[in-house]
């Protein structure tokens, strides 16, 4: 507690206890009677007395200048942004800090005031602080003693002190917990604006006090203290405020005092404190339960709550008692319930009621969304043939799925009377929930179909079969006539399957036969069919037509031309063309036209032509060509636009015979096709360019012509045309191939004036200027050039003419080599000049500049004008160059007000210019001084993931690299690290300074990742700056996918994905990839879930993008999610109704000396370099490509979580060999063994055991072990 003093207003000023120590140092007390009269005017009529002696009322110069200075010296240490502190700005301080403010503005006042008197003198003087032999004083000191820091202890029992008969807190467990809105609090010496310190009374000190004082009526003696060093006790911020606890303290302490400081001005804080007793008054007698305590338990809705739990809630038990939970709380709902625990203890009980605080679940009010199960009201194929058991617990799982599941227990399965009666069963289920919560559900979660075989019985045909051909499965597939969609591959085998093919005899005459097969639904359920077969005699084979089109791709206004290279296929004799649509309709072409080859395309009989606009839309198209006796022919065409994006444009409308290549632009990825063409009288010959001559870039193609050049040099034209993949010719874009026009310098015969000069007119002893003249000169060959007058020394271009130029002038001659021409000019004769003078100057603005900044005065660089504007004595005006400014100016002046500088100007008076120089003066005005501003820390987020590397803006640093420091917390102890660039960070310098921090490379954790938030300390130096940071890690998100194993039924997939940090939601940056190869999102949506009540992020992927993977006998693969900051995730899709391949695999055993070891299961050493090596059959058309794609390894070692491990894929002499590294970043690997006398379950002897369960889409996983030793 900290003693007050009573103040009292007096006047505008506040005087307090200060006056009292004037007193006591016989200064004399204010007149407290006399008020000034701060509204009296002075009377205005009044004349001055010329005999008036000097005011002896008015202080001497020198003592007000002192007195102002210190006042200023003072006022400049005040801190004025102390008073808006949360901690200082409340309800209570408000009187007094309005007056602090106003005092503030006095204070200022007086220091502006010109007529200052005594009585403001002694105003000046009390208002800074001052300490003279230990007494302190000052107008301030005494204000802020009545400020209260917000400060409030809060923690440990009440205590009475006797000497004031006030209650104060005392320790618990030698912590304080100090309530206050104070930010940024240090311990003394740590900081000087914002501090704390506690002090300590011993017990012999406080008991001086015990019979001195009456207890009723006594304020807080004023005890002799000690201060606690910093190092004996902590500081930490906790919320709400902080907590002290001490670790060190002398034993025969009876109170400490905490107090926390907040500096005004220079001597002057705001403060508070309290005192706190170290130990309690002895406590009365309590009985043998009084003493015991309960805790709040706090429990989700549906979880476990065990014995163990309740009783652990209890504090503070009698030696030797027992326990007995008495009765347990409802956890069907949330809210305050209560459970009774029966305490014994020396031959008595009591009971105890223990608070309950049941929390909202997951299972509190969640419907599961029901995956209902189908299953056919009859046996499949599996279960009549092979006597396959339905596993229904497992399969019933799948119909409960969702992210906040941990697990699913099937609690009833269907008899087999439920499964042959059509309709929905109720299967009881119990589901734990992510938070531990667990509920039971009975849920229509079967649905027993019409089998797809009773709904689709087969219904046959007879089929012909021609003796001596193949009777294959296709042609027996032929005689069911409605065989649909639902009949696919299953797991039961192939839809069709043969069971009995005819005798091979009856296959050899004509008979009638049979044939007997299998129908296997999709549901898995079938049906064995007789088919009837007509063998006959097999017909004269059929030829195949030699016919083709000419090219692949159209345009829709082409005519499409078909060779017909066998002179019998012709409409006459019964050939027919049909055109095949995309959808597979077929439109008869009747008017078909044919015409004759020409002599030189000998194997060519007949061309049939399709006119033009026949293709109405663009697309693939199939002509299918039937002539009796011939099998039938489909050719494939594509109707598609002339390529626009070929977009081919020339350079210019020539290409000289000179070149060695030239360019076209045109589209990246097309063909280009480039030909010369010589054109006679008669005919026209072309040589195309080979596509080697041709290369492209970035859409520009180059066209070699240095090999080609005697294959050429006759033609006339180039014609260019783009051929791309999919897309018709586009249009024949055309140059002319010429002979180069060449300008001949060295046999000119004309030059002409095409321009005159600017000037033509010229005055006695003038020199003639050729500029903005042009003159043209031409060749033998009529080619001509310009050449201006800037380049006639360059081109050879001569001027002839008389310098100085004379009255009787009248022409300039132009030449070039043997060219001549003429140019007239007039020259006119010189008058004589009049005197002139100058009469005044154009004003000259004052130059302002900034303090500090180095500017140029003199010198081609200076800054200052470097012509004046004179006005003459004829009116005219004229701009005469400064050669310098003489004057000095200092830059770099400390005053705080503006300076001026006076330069003046040096100049020489122009030709023709008389009389006297006039003077003239420019004002440099330099600013004050500006104060620098404080260097800081500025990051470019609040928080970073590990992915993220934080830039910390260097803002008023001085200039070069700055140090580094990561102080890391190791053992609780804080060991300092100099960060090394560019190792570490990098920095930039320059006007924007910053530092970019390598959070990988400072953290260097293997598995990339934070698994909680951290936190980074750092100090920033350069120079004799120095600031410390905190930089904030947030944990690496995760994203759950539901569902985890994904059936294909070939539609769409739809997978939800959960995020559990909602500052990274961002579905648009979710990717997905099987291996390197990404799969395309089909579209994301936010849809209601009716699991778990909110709106849930979806992700589509086209069916057709999955049926891409799934090929090559693939039944299933592993999807990668990637997604901004987070942990790649996972998910499987398979093939729905799928029997599941096996996988095939052994643990290498490794051998040391030669010998096999003794142990049953294979063992590796643990460490960096050692690996498990497992070896994967090939079979079932696994490859490494494949493995290294869609295989997870699963771990687990002994007494430990199950983790997905790292592993690499090699293949040795023809093997496939996994290698799972024993030092995994993701999880935990047993490796300590047992001492020889020991033996555990999950051990090989004294060798502990590691699971690894190889897991792969369509298969059935296989585990094999390992004994990981040390």
């Amino acid at each position: 507690e900290v003693e007050g003093k009573t103040f009292e207003y007096k006047g505008n000023l506040l005087w307090n206890d200060t006056e009292k120590e004037n007193i006591e140092n016989n200064e004399q007390k204010p007149n407290e009677n006399k008020k000034p009269d701060e509204h009296q005017k002075p009377d205005e009529h009044q004349k001055p007395d010329e005999h008036q002696k000097p005011d002896t009322n008015l202080p001497s110069n020198e003592e007000v200048e002192k007195a102002k200075e210190e006042l200023k010296t003072y006022l400049k240490t005040i801190k004025e942004d102390s008073i808006e502190l949360k901690a200082i700005k409340t309800e209570k301080n408000k009187e007094v800090l309005e007056t602090i403010k106003s005092e503030i503005q006095k204070a200022k006042a007086l220091l502006e005031d010109k007529n200052i008197d005594k009585e403001k003198l002694e105003k000046i003087k009390k208002i800074p602080f001052k300490k003279v032999a230990n007494k302190k004083s000052g107008l301030f000191r005494d204000l802020a003693k009545k400020v209260k820091v917000d400060f409030d202890v809060q923690s440990g029992d009440e205590v009475v002190n006797p000497h004031t008969n006030k209650k104060y807190k005392s320790l618990k467990d030698n912590k304080i917990f100090i309530k206050t809105s104070l930010e940024n609090l240090k311990k003394n010496k740590e900081s000087e604006d914002v501090y704390f310190k506690l002090n300590f009374v011993t017990e012999e000190e406080f008991n001086k006090y015990n019979k001195a004082l009456d207890a009723t009526t006594s304020s807080t003696p004023k005890y002799e203290r000690d201060e606690i060093k910093a190092t004996d006790y902590t500081l930490t911020k906790v919320d709400g405020g902080y907590e002290v606890e001490i670790k060190k303290m002398k034993e025969n302490v009876k109170l400490v005092k905490p107090v926390v400081y907040v500096k005004f001005s220079n001597g002057v804080y705001f403060e508070n404190g309290t005192i706190v007793f170290v130990n309690k008054q002895a406590p009365k007698k309590e009985d043998v339960f009084e003493k015991i305590t309960s805790d709040e338990v706090t429990v989700k809705a549906y979880s476990n709550l065990n014995d163990e739990t309740l009783k652990n809630a209890l504090k503070n038990l009698p030696e030797n008692s027992t326990l007995e939970v008495k009765t347990k709380p409802d956890l069907t709902s949330v809210g305050e319930k209560e459970a009774i625990l029966t305490v014994k203890a020396n031959e008595k009980q009591k009971d105890i009621k223990v608070k309950v605080n049941v929390t909202s679940s997951l299972a509190l009010n969640h419907t599961p969304r029901v995956r209902m199960v189908n299953q056919p009201n009859e046996k499949t194929l599996p279960e009549v043939t092979e006597g396959y058991k339905i596993d229904w617990k497992e399969k019933l799982k799948g119909a409960l799925k969702n992210s906040i599941y941990k697990n699913v227990e099937v609690l009833t399965v269907p008899t087999e009377d439920d499964l042959t009666k059509i309709g929905i069963k109720n299967i009881k289920f119990k589901i734990t929930f992510t938070d531990d919560s667990i509920r039971e559900y009975e849920l229509g979660a079967l649905n027993v179909t019409p089998s797809n075989a009773s709904e689709n019985e087969p219904k046959t045909k007879e089929i012909d079969h021609y003796i001596g051909d193949e009777l294959t499965e296709e042609n027996l597939k032929q005689a069911i006539t409605n065989l649909t969609d639902q009949m696919k591959e299953n797991e039961g085998g192939y839809y069709f399957k043969v069971l009995e093919y005819p005798k091979d005899e009856s296959l050899k005459k004509v008979s009638k036969t049979t044939a007997k097969v299998r129908i296997v639904y999709g549901d898995a359920t079938f049906r064995e069919v007789e088919i009837t077969i007509n063998v006959k005699e097999k017909p004269a084979p059929k030829k195949d037509m030699d016919v083709c089109a000419t090219k692949k791709v159209y345009a829709k206004d082409e005519v499409i031309y078909v060779t017909l290279k066998d002179e019998n296929l012709h409409p006459m004799m019964g050939l027919k063309l049909f055109v095949v649509d995309q959808s597979g309709k077929e439109t008869e072409k009747t008017d078909l036209k044919v015409t004759k080859p020409h002599e030189m395309n000998s194997d060519v009989k007949n061309t049939l032509q399709i006119e033009k606009d026949f293709f109405k839309t663009n697309g693939n198209y199939k002509l299918k060509l039937v002539q009796k006796g011939y099998n039938d022919k489909l050719i494939d065409i594509n109707i598609a636009d002339r390529t626009k994006t070929a977009n081919l444009s020339k350079e210019n409308d020539y290409v000289y015979t000179n070149m060695d290549s030239f360019k076209i632009s045109g589209e990246s990825g097309s063909k280009l096709n480039v030909k010369f063409i010589k054109k006679n009288f008669f005919s026209e010959e072309y040589f195309e360019v080979p596509q080697s001559e041709i290369t492209e870039k970035n859409g520009v193609f180059t066209v070699n012509l240095k090999n080609i050049k005697d294959k050429i040099k006759d033609a006339k034209e180039i014609t260019f045309y783009a051929t791309k993949e999919n897309f018709a010719d586009s249009d024949i874009v055309r140059v002319n191939y010429k002979t180069p026009n060449i300008f001949d310098k060295n046999n000119v015969k004309e030059i002409t004036i095409k321009q005159n000069p600017t000037k033509t007119v010229y005055t006695e002893e003038e020199s003639f200027d050729p500029k903005g003249m042009v003159v043209t000169l031409k060749d033998m060959n009529g080619l001509t050039k310009d050449v201006k007058a800037s380049e006639f020394t360059k081109e050879g271009v001569i001027v002839a003419v008389k310098a100085p130029l004379t009255k009787d002038t009248t022409s300039v001659e132009i030449s070039y080599t043997n060219a001549k021409c003429t140019l007239n000019i007039i020259v006119k004769e010189k008058k004589a000049v009049e005197e002139k003078k100058i009469v005044s100057f154009e004003k000259i603005e004052d130059f302002e500049t900034e303090n500090g900044k180095a500017i140029k005065t003199a010198g081609e660089d200076c800054v200052f004008p470097k012509t004046l504007k004179a006005k003459l004595s004829d009116n005219s005006t004229i701009d005469i160059k400064v050669n310098r400014w003489k004057g000095y100016a200092n830059f770099w002046h400390k005053e705080s007000v503006k300076k001026t500088f006076v330069f003046e100007a040096d100049y020489d008076l122009p030709q023709g210019i008389t009389g006297d120089k006039i003077k003239v003066s420019l004002n440099v005005i330099v600013l004050p001084k500006v104060v620098a501003p404080k260097p800081e820390l500025v990051l470019d987020k609040e928080s970073y993931f590990y992915t993220e590397n934080p830039v910390i803006y260097l803002k008023n640093f001085p200039f070069g690299r700055p140090e580094v420091i990561v102080h890391k917390d190791t053992n609780n102890t804080t060991k300092d690290v100099t960060l090394k660039s560019p190792q570490d960070f990098d920095y930039v310098g320059g006007t924007n300074k910053s530092i970019t921090l390598k959070t990988d490379a400072i953290f260097k954790k293997e598995n990339k990742e934070f698994t909680k938030d951290e936190t980074l300390n750092i100090t920033v130096k350069r120079n004799n700056i120095s600031i410390d940071l905190q930089i904030n890690y947030k944990k690496t998100p995760r994203v759950y996918a539901n569902p985890k194993n994904y059936e294909f039924d070939n539609s769409d997939v739809k997978v939800s994905m959960v995020f559990d940090d909602e500052s990274i939601k961002n579905k648009d940056k979710v990717k997905f990839f099987n291996g390197q190869d990404e799969i395309k999102i089909l579209k994301r949506t936010n849809e209601y879930n009716d699991d778990n009540g909110t709106n849930d992020d979806y992700f589509y992927i086209s069916k057709d993008v999955i049926s891409g993977f799934f090929k090559d006998s693939v039944n299933g693969i592993k999807v990668v999610g990637k997604c901004e900051n987070c942990k790649d995730f996972f998910f499987t899709i398979t093939k729905k109704g799928i029997q599941n391949k096996k996988i095939t695999a052994k643990a290498i055993e490794n051998e040391e000396d030669g010998t096999t070891p003794i142990q049953k299961i294979p063992f590796c050493q643990y460490g960096q370099n050692h690996s498990m090596r497992i070896e994967v059959s090939k079979e079932n058309g696994l490859t490494k490509e494949f493995l290294e794609k869609n295989l997870s390894v699963k771990i687990q070692s002994v007494n430990e979580n199950e983790f997905y491990g790292t592993f690499t894929v090699k293949e040795q002499n023809g093997k496939l060999i996994v290698y799972v590294p024993t030092d995994q970043n993701l999880g935990k690997i047993i490796y300590k063994n047992l001492s020889p006398e020991e033996t555990k379950d999950g051990y090989d002897g004294r060798f502990p055991i590691t699971k690894l369960t190889l897991e792969i889409p369509g298969f059935e996983p296989n585990t094999v072990k390992f004994s990981v030793q040390s």
